[in-house]
């Protein structure tokens, strides 16, 4: 790529400001992450510091501008993230590092740079990158959380488990019914197609397939944690037929990761505390003969949660006692690793683990690449 730099605006607008999500669909992935490295080879190739320091400092605030603006705007967010990896990766794989040449082609390391060292700036990258990610992740939660409680947790899976009096959006549903009025019950059904949406979007724009793991991982994570702090506020919630119907409920959700090929350990392992808990809620024998089987089954959870979740415990029926307080007592005693720390009662919603950039290299070929019509980049000529 060829360009002055009186261009280097009009460049950076229409590869970056002016960029709409699915206005490259048919181009190669990551096409404005290689056009944008293209440039960054030309301004390295006249060898010019104040050139390449302006270039790059003005294409990073670009996509900083841009994923500001575009606040809560999923398909965005996932081009973006798609871009700047893409963008970090080619920083990576054409530095001249053999670490990252092992996958080259004789041409591709022809390409490689000849006078600049962009660690800085891969840096610089990639914190860009952990954000756009954090605001992607922050758009999914923020269209998932309103249908967890009510589509894993109130949503009665099982018919006629229960057998007790409905409530929550069911409740209403039941009582607007007989008012010849019509509401949406929320299901697990909702939630498994927002996440098919979610999963679309992101193989849509090419994210990288460590990445969506990654993002489900987090998901995940949320999903349990919303659940468990619900059950660890709500008696209505501690009962073995509940139990059983949450569980139902998880048991499809974790269907839909493994139709949906994310089903690893580490994607699904976020869920055990809840699974612990209804299983929790399951157990049939509560004696003190019974104290490790309970704690057979809550391995995830921390003594507090325990002792919560079995003071919490409503029977199944009348004639069935309540946990006895010396069962109680006996679980949590044997179950107390740390006797100063039994652990934190609710869950950390806001925790995010750090998300890893796993190096990927293109196969892309720089001369097959074409400017497309669609760009309007008259000031540029490929050489």
């Amino acid at each position: 790529m060829e360009f002055k730099k009186e261009a280097e605006t009009e460049l950076i607008s229409k590869l970056i400001l002016e960029v709409g999500p699915n206005s490259l669909e048919t181009e190669v992935p990551g096409l404005p992450a290689h056009l944008i490295f293209m440039a960054v080879r030309y301004v390295d190739s006249q060898n010019d510091d104040s050139w390449m320091q302006s270039l790059l400092a003005n294409a990073i605030n670009a996509i900083r501008k841009t994923i500001k603006e575009g606040k809560g705007n999923m398909e965005l967010q996932a081009f973006w993230l798609k871009n700047t990896c893409r963008l970090l990766y080619n920083m990576k794989q054409y530095s001249g590092d053999k670490n990252f040449q092992t996958h080259n082609t004789d041409e591709q390391n022809s390409h490689i740079l000849q006078n600049f060292d962009l660690k800085e700036y891969r840096q610089v990258l990639n914190d860009v990158a952990v954000h756009i990610y954090q605001e992607l992740l922050k758009t999914i939660q923020d269209k998932l959380n309103p249908l967890i409680v009510p589509g894993m947790l109130e949503y009665e899976s099982i018919p006629g488990v229960l057998g007790s009096k409905p409530f929550g959006k069911r409740a209403k549903s039941r009582q607007k019914s007989i008012d010849h009025e019509t509401e949406d019950i929320i299901t697990i059904k909702d939630i498994t197609n927002k996440l098919s949406a979610v999963l679309a979007v992101l193989n849509a724009h090419c994210v990288d397939l460590s990445v969506i793991k990654q993002i489900f991982t987090q998901i995940n994570y949320a999903i349990c944690a919303t659940m468990l702090n619900n059950i660890l506020l709500r008696t209505d919630m501690c009962h073995w037929s509940r139990g059983m119907q949450i569980r139902f409920n998880l048991t499809q959700l974790e269907e839909w990761c493994i139709t949906n090929h994310l089903n690893s350990e580490d994607i699904l392992k976020p869920l055990d505390p809840i699974k612990d808990a209804t299983q929790l809620l399951q157990v049939n024998k509560k004696s003190l003969e019974d104290v490790d089987s309970i704690l057979s089954v809550c391995s995830t959870l921390n003594p507090l949660q325990v002792q919560k979740i079995l003071t919490m415990y409503t029977p199944a029926s009348e004639y069935e006692p309540r946990v006895p307080t010396k069962v109680i007592k006996a679980v949590v005693a044997k179950a107390t690793k740390e006797p100063t720390d039994p652990g934190k009662l609710m869950m950390n919603i806001q925790f995010s683990s750090p998300v890893i950039f796993q190096f990927t290299p293109s196969a892309v070929e720089f001369e097959d690449i074409k400017v497309p019509d669609a760009l309007n980049l008259r000031s540029v000529k490929i050489i």
